[in-house]
């Protein structure tokens, strides 16, 4: 039994922190079902720097959710965050053209044991005069002891 009396709540807006870092926010509490949402999300782009420096780190766009309690399932977390455009991975020999990083987690049950995947993708090209082809790169990565990578040449 909760100590709260029934009630449904809904909320959506931006939330500004400084002069420029935006994020987009949704939550819901419903307390006779005994559930939560909250959602956040980010355009990308913003950078704690200033003047010449301020390309040496720009965020990533990015959006993730945990639910509690949503569909009988006791916690769920996801967030994914896009790099657009290219990046040295390696300065001057490897570069991406964009990747993707994804991150779940979920519990069934209170009691029960969580559930941790991570997975990505990823284009990379060589960066040297010998004409080297580009990879797609993509995999995923499990608690539960699963492992997969894929890599094409394209």
């Amino acid at each position: 039994s909760s100590l709260l009396p029934d009630m449904y709540v809904e909320a959506s807006g931006r939330l500004r922190l400084g002069e420029d870092l935006e994020f987009e926010v949704h939550g819901m509490l419903d307390t006779a079902l005994g559930t939560a949402t909250l959602a956040i999300g980010h355009a990308g782009g913003w950078s704690p720097l200033s003047g010449a420096l301020a390309d040496l780190f720009v965020t990533p766009a990015f959006a993730g959710q945990i639910s509690i309690g949503v569909d009988g399932v006791y916690l769920s977390l996801v967030g994914n965050v896009n790099f657009d455009g290219p990046r040295d991975v390696i300065p001057s020999f490897l570069a991406t053209d964009g990747a993707a990083l994804s991150v779940s987690l979920l519990q069934a049950t209170k009691d029960s044991n969580h559930l941790l995947n991570f997975s990505f993708a990823a284009q990379l090209q060589f960066r040297s005069s010998l004409n080297l082809p580009s990879f797609n790169v993509s995999g995923q990565l499990s608690t539960d002891g699963g492992l997969s990578v894929d890599l094409q040449v394209s």
